[in-house]
């Protein structure tokens, strides 16, 4: 993933987010990022992991700020804990 198709997500979502509302984004609108990343780590979690790391350690770029940790469905509907955000402007 790269900072721009991640600036193309973010402008999809509302101003306050979550990491789990990022990855359903990328994973509707851009399945073959998400899908690199999975093939990439060949495991779940540790790509996810990278996105919402690439979001935390990108935010400056990406005008936006962490939050805190809330608990969000992740996209098996389960309740997790995440990185929610804000948007800057």
């Amino acid at each position: 993933m790269d900072i721009n198709d991640a600036r193309e997500i973010i402008r999809t979502l509302n101003d306050h987010f979550d990491s789990h509302d990022f990855i359903v984004e990328l994973y509707m609108h851009m399945p073959a990022v998400y899908g690199s990343l999975l093939v990439e780590h060949n495991n779940i979690n540790t790509a996810h992991a990278e996105i919402s790391n690439f979001l935390r350690y990108n935010s400056k770029d990406l005008d936006i700020i962490e939050l805190d940790k809330v608990m969000s469905p992740n996209i098996f509907g389960k309740p997790t804990e995440c990185a929610a955000w804000a948007k800057l402007s």
